[in-house]
């Protein structure tokens, strides 16, 4: 399992993040879009979907910076 450090652009719908990738050394940063893990919302072009993006939009806040793993 890797860890990596990330910065949130940007929040798409309620399970899907844009975020900046720190790769670790020699390794340029990437945008990459995510989908979070165990979550599935609606599309946002229903209200449910509207709710959950605004739900997801007060927790994860543009520059924030998270630890993604991956397996």
């Amino acid at each position: 399992m890797y860890e990596y450090e990330a910065k949130i652009l940007a929040v798409t719908d309620g399970d899907t993040v844009d975020l900046v990738l720190d790769l670790g050394v020699d390794t340029s940063h990437r945008v990459k879009r995510l989908r979070l893990y165990g979550i599935n919302s609606p599309e946002t072009s229903t209200q449910a979907g509207k709710d959950a993006r605004t739900f997801l939009r007060e927790i994860l806040k543009p520059g924030m910076v998270v630890r993604i793993n991956t397996f």
